[in-house]
C-alpha cells in the first residue's frame, strides 16, 4: 500500500483555513488504496519515522510555507520516488517570498500545484514556467454539516422574528474592506428603502470585523480600529431593524442562518478571493446566491440546465484605475435575485456531487496515479512582482492586470 503524509500547520490566519485543510485530510483518508499520515511541520524536528516511506507528500496548510522546517523536509525528499503536492490558496501571491525561497529545492522533482479555482489556476500559470504541474481542483466541502433543512430554517426565523412572508439576505465570512461590506451594506440600505414598509427586506451579517489588509494591492491600507468605526456607524444607526449584525459563528449557527434566509450575496472584489467557501455552502443547504463576478466566485454557476437562477451575478470592470461596480445595476440585480426560489433537489444533488468530500476524494485519487512533471521554477514576471511587494506596499496596476485579469477577463 502506498503511503501520503498529509503536512500542516499550527497556525493559521482565518477559520476557513482551518477547515479546508481538514477536509483536505479527510478526502485523503478515504482513498482506500492510500495510507495516510499526519505531520504538523512545526514538529518536524521530532519525526519517529523516515520520509523515504512516504511516495507523495501533501502541503495542505498555507502557512506551512512560513516554517523553515519545510525546507529541511524538502532537502531529505527523493526527486525519484516522491511526489510533492502543494494545495494552493488564494494567499500565494502575498507569500510568493516564502515560495521563491523554494525555487532551489523543488527545481526538478515532482510537484503538483492545485488551485482551487479556474480564475487562480490561470493566476497560477502565470507564476511558473511550466504548466505541466498545475492541477484544478476544487476544495472539499463537509456535505453532511451544510445541507437543506426545515428545522434549521424553523429555528432561524423564529430566532429573529421573522415572519412567513418576510425576506432575509444574508452575508457570512470577515466584515472587512477586502469583502466590500460597506457598499453591500449601502446597497442593501438603499433597495430597502425604494420598498413599500410591508415588502421591506432583512440583512444579516454574520462575522467579525476585520481590517488587517487594504482590499486591493493598489488602495490605501486601513489604521488600525478605522474599519471598526466605519462599520460601528451603521450599527449605532441600527435603530434600521432590517440590518442585522451578528459576531462569530459555529457551524450549526451558519447551517440555520443559510437554511432560514433567501438569498446569499456577496460584493467582494478581494484579490485573493480564490474560491467561495460561504457562497457554497448556501447553495448546499438550498439558498441562491447573488455575488461578484469576481474570481472563485466565477466558478459557482453550476450549468444544471439552461433555466438556472441558482447563482446570480454582479458585474465587475477594470478601469486601469480602480475595479469598478456599478452600484445601480448592482441595485437591479438584487431586485431580481430576492424572487428566486430554493434551489431544486437536482441543483442541490449536482453541488453536492461536484463538492463533497467523497468526490474530491476520486479526484484526488486520479492525481496521485497519473504521470507528473519535474518542476521547471517560477516565472521571471512572478518574481519581479515578488521584489515589488517586498520593497513596496503597492503594486502597480499593469502588474495587477497581468496577474489578476481572470478574477473579472474571460
Amino acid at each position: 500500500m502506498k503511503k501520503i503524509l498529509l503536512v500542516s500547520s499550527h497556525f493559521s490566519e482565518q477559520d476557513s483555513v482551518t477547515t479546508i485543510s481538514k477536509n483536505i485530510s479527510s478526502a485523503f483518508k478515504q482513498i482506500p488504496q492510500i495510507s495516510s499520515q499526519y505531520l504538523m511541520i512545526e514538529n518536524f524536528n521530532d519525526l519517529h519515522f523516515d520520509l523515504e516511506e512516504f511516495q507523495f507528500i501533501a502541503i495542505i496548510h498555507p502557512m506551512v510555507v512560513f516554517s523553515e522546517n519545510l525546507k529541511s523536509l524538502l532537502s531529505s525528499v527523493n526527486s525519484n520516488k516522491t511526489l510533492l503536492i502543494f494545495f494552493i490558496y488564494g494567499d500565494f501571491v502575498r507569500k510568493s517570498a516564502n515560495y521563491l525561497a523554494l525555487n532551489e529545492l523543488l527545481i526538478d522533482k515532482k510537484v503538483h500545484f492545485i488551485a482551487a479555482s479556474s480564475s487562480y489556476k490561470k493566476l497560477l500559470s502565470k507564476c511558473l514556467n511550466s504548466n505541466r504541474t498545475l492541477a484544478l481542483i476544487p476544495f472539499p466541502i463537509e456535505t453532511t454539516i451544510f445541507k437543506r433543512s426545515q428545522s434549521s430554517r424553523n429555528q432561524f426565523r423564529k430566532l429573529y422574528g421573522l415572519k412567513k412572508d418576510e425576506r432575509a439576505l444574508l452575508y457570512t465570512g470577515r466584515l472587512s474592506p477586502q469583502k466590500n461590506v460597506e457598499l453591500l451594506i449601502d446597497t442593501f440600505l438603499k433597495f430597502n428603502n425604494s420598498l413599500l414598509l410591508h415588502k421591506k427586506k432583512h440583512l444579516f451579517l454574520f462575522g467579525n470585523i476585520d481590517d488587517f489588509e487594504s482590499p486591493t494591492f493598489y488602495q490605501e491600507k486601513l489604521k488600525p480600529g478605522d474599519y471598526f468605526q466605519r462599520i460601528k456607524k451603521y450599527i449605532n444607526d441600527a435603530n434600521n431593524q432590517y440590518l442585522h449584525f451578528i459576531p462569530r459563528a459555529d457551524h450549526k449557527s451558519l447551517k440555520q442562518a443559510y437554511c432560514g434566509s433567501d438569498l446569499f450575496i456577496s460584493m467582494s472584489l478581494y484579490h485573493d478571493e480564490d474560491y467561495g467557501y460561504s457562497p457554497l455552502e448556501s447553495l448546499l443547504c438550498g439558498t441562491p446566491v447573488l455575488v461578484t463576478q469576481w474570481g472563485g466566485y466565477r466558478d459557482l454557476k453550476l450549468k444544471i440546465s439552461s433555466q438556472s437562477k441558482d447563482v446570480k451575478y454582479i458585474g465587475v470592470t477594470f478601469n486601469k484605475s480602480s475595479l469598478i461596480i456599478d452600484q445601480e445595476k448592482a441595485l437591479i440585480a438584487l431586485s431580481e435575485a430576492i424572487k428566486s426560489k430554493t434551489l431544486s433537489q437536482k441543483a442541490v444533488k449536482a453541488y453536492v456531487q461536484k463538492y463533497s468530500i467523497e468526490s474530491i476524494s476520486k479526484q484526488y485519487y486520479k492525481l496521485l496515479e497519473k504521470p507528473c512533471s519535474t518542476f521547471k521554477g517560477f516565472s521571471n514576471q512572478f518574481i519581479n512582482l515578488s521584489l515589488q511587494m517586498l520593497n513596496s506596499d503597492e503594486v502597480s496596476l499593469d502588474q495587477y492586470e497581468f496577474f489578476y485579469e481572470s478574477f473579472w477577463k474571460n
